[in-house]
């Protein structure tokens, strides 16, 4: 991997009025292959096809478009999902973890779950962003090997070009984000830079998670700096649309929705972005997030239809770093 020299660009509201830009995790069961939680099962073909829908029809509403990002195998046809599948069974692959648990644990589901191509179609009919996501979803994180890396970016090249994707911005596996300078193989030239912080995987990082989401104001762990570096941008992390699963739910949603309205508005005043990102699966083990998102996208069209708020995806942000 090249180095990287990294520079703090300007605010994007330097470059126009303010917007609201939703990036979706695209990735089914491809994303969850190694986990062991109970609510993996819930991830089936009819549970997507409604979260899909629900996504589709009430960005439609509202006049809002977005950048949904796909794992390769998950959006591929049916076919070349299962040729390329194939190919790893029988390759020295297989004795690598990640690889092993996606082939077996998709044989074991009969792929229910695990395909998403009639969802990138549909994507692309509604005029999206179509962004990448991974070939496997495997890790790319600085310490991954070559070889890994260059299998997962070369194989996702050859998978873009038969099925005619020509992609432009990147949102990496699980955040973890590395290996930058292979992202020319698939003409990317942004990413979604990672919100993961030292210590955010402890408890005390749960609770400064918590903390955050309570705050109603939305003026805690904004980060909008972007970062250029040798052609390509490195765009703002974005904010999670929390995830109220478990003992996650005590927060209600609308102090969730209240937070986000607070962000759009603040947004709309000073020139600032605002960043959502979720996995469309998320809205089937946590439910309570379809009305939060419904408030949150209903909150934009409206700012969007007084003129005080534009709906941009990742290309459209990214471009107004673009130099060239």
């Amino acid at each position: 991997m090249t180095e990287q020299h990294s520079s703090t660009a300007p605010s994007v509201a330097a470059f126009g009025p303010p917007s609201f830009t939703l990036s979706l995790d695209c990735e089914g069961k491809w994303g969850v292959a190694d986990s062991t939680a109970p609510w993996m099962n819930w991830i089936t073909r009819q549970a997507l096809d409604e979260a899909y829908d629900f996504i589709f029809s009430t960005l439609a509403r509202h006049e809002v478009r977005a950048t949904f990002a796909f794992t390769s195998l998950f959006a591929a046809p049916e076919d070349l999902a299962r040729d390329k599948l194939r190919q790893i069974e029988s390759s020295e692959l297989m004795a690598h973890g990640w690889y092993r648990d996606v082939v077996t644990r998709s044989q074991a589901d009969k792929q229910d779950g695990w395909r998403g191509h009639h969802y990138l179609v549909r994507a692309q009919q509604d005029g999206h962003e179509i962004g990448w996501h991974g070939f496997t979803h495997h890790l790319l994180a600085p310490h991954v090997g070559e070889a890994i890396a260059n299998f997962e970016f070369d194989q996702a090249a050859q998978l873009s070009a038969l099925q005619g994707i020509r992609y432009a911005s990147a949102v990496y596996p699980r955040n973890a984000v590395g290996h930058v300078d292979k992202l020319d193989r698939l003409g990317i030239r942004y990413y979604r830079r990672s919100a993961m912080a030292p210590g955010s995987g402890s408890v005390l990082g749960s609770l400064r998670r918590i903390a955050s989401e309570c705050d109603v104001t939305g003026s805690m762990g904004l980060d909008t700096r972007t970062e250029v570096s040798e052609g390509r941008v490195g765009l703002p992390p974005g904010n999670f649309l929390y995830w109220p699963l478990g003992l996650r739910g005590m927060i209600p949603s609308f102090v969730t929705s209240r937070r986000w309205q607070s962000m759009l508005e603040r947004s709309s005043r000073n020139g600032s972005d605002v960043h959502m990102w979720f996995h469309p699966h998320n809205l089937i083990t946590a439910p309570a997030m379809r009305r939060t998102f419904d408030n949150v996208i209903c909150a934009v069209g409206q700012l969007q239809r007084h003129g005080r708020l534009q709906s941009r995806t990742m290309l459209d942000i990214g471009k107004r770093y673009d130099r060239e």
